[in-house]
């Protein structure tokens, strides 16, 4: 009666696992050194926002030959987990929008609603 067995019986698939990206990789090999750093120049500890901050700055700034080796190495994570959990399953096509949707009842969406129109409504005649 775990959760995972709950979940898997009320006929819902389990969840596949997304193979990291090459930013994520990246992130995982650089941010406890950033957090240190960090640290180190602030004097307390750092943010989590500050340590992401740094970070995106950091690949921002990562050279072309470390970028490459990272793409790979996430394009090989990926055949890995496609090989182990199969392809991913194809998506459901969204359903057609009926005629018509889509328009609000806000202001301008309704008949009478041209400018014109209300420009004249308003104008004085002396």
């Amino acid at each position: 009666a775990g959760a995972v067995e709950d979940s898997q019986a009320g006929g819902k698939a389990p969840k596949r696992k997304q193979a990291p990206s090459a930013f994520m990789l990246f992130s995982n090999q650089h941010r406890v050194q950033i957090a240190k750093d960090l640290e180190a120049a602030l004097a307390r500890k750092p943010t989590f926002g500050e340590v992401v901050s740094k970070i995106s700055e950091a690949w921002k700034n990562v050279a072309q030959g470390e970028r490459a080796s990272l793409e790979e190495q996430a394009r090989a994570a990926k055949v890995h987990l496609d090989a182990e959990q199969g392809p991913p399953p194809p998506k459901a096509p969204k359903p057609a929008k009926a005629p018509g949707a889509g328009r609000g009842k806000g202001k301008g969406k309704g008949k009478g609603s041209s400018f014109e129109a209300a420009t004249c409504s308003l104008s004085r005649v002396d």
